[in-house]
């Protein structure tokens, strides 16, 4: 069973598209569905090469109709559960990233998925889903993605506003969290929510209190050698229009107990 992505409206009635906004678009959607399949093979969230190649998507054949590109999922867990899983994850990621499904946990065939996994899936594959909408530029065109008689999920220019806006939340937060990853030179990083059961991207702010790297350079080595151990960090959210939290910027980061 294959992934069938049809483009729809203005010059896909002629059964054409624009080579480079219409590749753009095919290669996001493409790298969207390899993260989808490396986390049905893993269990785990990965953005860049190597992908697990026990499922993975090939390039089969394009049909006119307005025009229709095929994508065949391959590999030795392609057949079976697997690779069932691979599609009711795609639908439930996709649509969960572009603000049209619920935030809860699912059942996808007989595997269990919690909502702070699904979420971090979601947030995964936003960039190359905003990378899938680059051939949608008008009112009139739409992407949709089916597998047989199934609907999958549909793009237009609503989904493609929804990835790209963002809202600054007013004010600053304080929450107890874990720092799970930092590039120190970039200070960007990422922050551990137990209330949300998942990471969440941050970048500290140019304006940060002089502690902020070297408390969270040392909260990381203690996530890494799984002390438990965890640290506040005052921060502003960055949210999508319905509310989810996309990214944070922190301002300060100190020990519990010491003063803010």
């Amino acid at each position: 069973m294959s992934l069938e992505i049809t483009f729809t409206g203005l010059e896909a009635r002629r059964h054409h598209i624009v080579a480079n906004e219409g590749l753009e678009s095919l290669a996001g959607l493409a790298h969207a569905a390899t993260l989808v399949a490396h986390f049905v093979a893993t269990n785990t969230v990965r953005q860049r090469q190597p992908y697990d190649d026990r499922l993975q998507f090939f390039f089969q054949e394009a049909r006119p109709g307005s025009l229709t590109a095929l994508l065949a999922l391959g590999g030795d867990l392609a057949v079976g559960a697997a690779g069932n899983a691979v599609y009711g994850l795609l639908k439930l990621a996709w649509n969960r990233a572009t603000g049209s499904a619920e935030d809860s946990d699912a059942l996808v065939g007989d595997r269990a998925y919690r909502s702070g996994d699904i979420d971090a899936l979601s947030e995964a594959v936003s960039p190359s889903l905003l990378r899938g909408h680059a051939w949608i530029g008008h009112h009139e065109q739409r992407i949709t993605i089916k597998t047989g008689r199934e609907l999958l999920v549909g793009f237009d220019q609503k989904s493609k506003e929804y990835l790209k806006n963002e809202i600054f939340e007013e004010g600053l937060s304080v929450q107890d969290v874990s720092i799970a990853a930092l590039n120190v030179n970039s200070k960007h990083g990422r922050a551990f929510f137990f209330d949300l059961g998942r990471t969440i991207p941050f970048r500290a702010h140019r304006n940060a209190n002089g502690r902020t790297i070297p408390n969270i350079s040392r909260y990381l080595t203690q996530y890494a050698e799984k002390t438990g151990a965890t640290v506040n960090i005052q921060f502003q959210k960055i949210l999508f229009v319905d509310g989810r939290i996309k990214r944070i910027l922190i301002y300060d980061c100190y020990g519990i107990g010491d003063e803010a």
